[in-house]
């Protein structure tokens, strides 16, 4: 997928390899601070973020948070955990490569992810992708649902853990920046990044060679990696950032319902109302449904049904067993 294939070594199309990420679901608010499972990063990047919120009540499953671009604080998300506490489930807040305590030296948060950087951001895609697995496996080992949520630029990094094997019961994208050469080419936001590249004397890369780079990949180039029932794709009609056509040729592709909301793209992530709802509405039907069909313990094989000749022969040995006391069992 895009330029996820450039590299044999690395298997799952491009992600690494890791193994599952134990974390702890208490009942209180905690942020951890872990070794990345990616081995060998530079700090900051070496340690992973995570921040866990409690459910009210009982816990059901847990939503991952995969986050926008630039995100300045985990609690930036306090809307969408108000959506999920109520549901019985933990959030648990993945912080980004780059972003927030990951942020390096001389950078704001997310500054130096995105950018003409091609080889630095597709290895720090494919790290943040192969996180968000890790921390996936981990959590399902604790033999609970779980959802994972990505949120814009966040979209990428949850659609790669999804389709490198990440064991999710659904998947959630709102406005998910599907197809960064869009956002990159034909957006004011894209228009910016081409004068402050010019600006600093560096060569504007032309639509061909971001074609021909797949940059960093396209719709057309997704598998669906879970049952359609099982994903929430939802973009602003008046999306400047990431054009709605990105998120049509997405649903296209995938076969699945595209929710449309008259709004564009921060105000779609901060002030509309009704995708929080949708989106809890959601997880609620996933819940009831994986509830509703529990994993099937290992049962008993039946007794061989006998003829009846077979149940006489039986019962004639029982018999002279019971009558010679059992001496001979």
């Amino acid at each position: 997928m895009g330029p996820l294939d450039g590299d044999p070594n690395l298997p799952v199309r491009g992600l690494p390899d890791v193994a599952p990420l134990s974390v702890p679901l208490g009942n209180r608010k905690v942020h951890l601070t872990l070794p990345s499972p990616i081995r060998g990063l530079d700090a900051p990047n070496d340690a992973l973020h995570l921040d866990v919120v409690p459910p009210k009540g009982d816990s059901r499953g847990v939503v991952i948070f995969s986050p926008f671009w630039q995100i300045p604080s985990p609690w930036a998300l306090t809307r969408y955990l108000k959506v999920v506490k109520p549901l019985g489930l933990h959030a648990v807040i993945y912080t980004p490569p780059d972003h927030m305590k990951r942020t390096p030296p001389g950078y704001f948060s997310g500054e130096r992810l995105l950018g003409w950087d091609f080889p630095y951001m597709q290895q720090m895609l494919r790290v943040a992708a192969g996180e968000l697995t890790a921390l996936a496996k981990g959590l399902a080992a604790q033999g609970k649902p779980v959802y994972l949520v990505g949120l814009s630029l966040g979209g990428i990094y949850a659609a790669m853990a999804a389709l490198g094997g990440a064991p999710l019961s659904g998947l959630a994208l709102i406005t998910p920046a599907a197809d960064v050469q869009e956002s990159m080419g034909r957006t004011p936001i894209g228009e910016r990044y081409r004068k402050l590249l010019a600006r600093s004397g560096d060569k504007v890369p032309s639509d061909e060679l971001l074609t021909e780079l797949g940059f960093p990949f396209r719709p057309r180039s997704f598998e669906r990696p879970l049952d359609a029932e099982r994903i929430f794709l939802a973009h602003g009609v008046h999306d400047a950032v990431v054009p709605f056509g990105v998120a049509e040729a997405l649903a296209e592709s995938w076969q699945v319902p595209l929710r449309g909301y008259p709004c564009g793209h921060m105000s779609l992530l901060f002030l509309e109302p009704e995708v929080r709802s949708d989106l809890g509405k959601f997880l609620q039907t996933r819940l009831a449904r994986d509830a509703a069909a529990p994993v099937a313990s290992p049962q008993p094989a039946p007794e061989p049904r006998l003829t009846r000749h077979a149940r006489h022969a039986r019962r004639v040995a029982e018999l002279l067993l019971a009558s010679q006391g059992g001496s001979q069992a």
